[in-house]
């Protein structure tokens, strides 16, 4: 996770990018009303840098289009962090199995 100030440059960047996966077809979406709503209140202003999104009325919320945007321009911008690797006494232990002392199956739902 990086932080991703709100200049002109970073949401056209996002906004183009959320553009370009739409386009390209690389993106579906789960069926979310909250979603199709918050896209719905978006319009998009071209400048020659990109297209960057803004709301349609000043009273509509879309705060879920941003943090879509700039998901999806993370995700295809961040470098792929590398794998962790845990070393000592806990490598290659499952996480369930750290702990037996304080293992209570009938209160855990998952098999770590």
């Amino acid at each position: 996770m990086c932080e991703l100030p709100n200049t002109q440059g970073n949401c056209i960047a996002f906004s183009q990018c959320l553009f370009d996966q739409i386009k390209e077809k690389k993106i579906s979406f789960y069926q979310s009303e909250e979603v199709r709503i918050s896209l719905i209140n978006c319009k998009v202003v071209y400048s020659n840098r990109g297209w960057r999104i803004v709301k349609k009325s000043g009273t509509k919320k879309i705060d879920l289009a941003i943090s879509l945007a700039m998901a999806v321009y993370g995700s295809v911008t961040t470098p792929e962090e590398p794998e962790i690797i845990i070393e000592g006494k806990t490598a290659g232990h499952r996480l369930s199995s750290l702990y037996p002392e304080e293992e209570d199956r009938e209160y855990r739902p998952f098999d770590w």
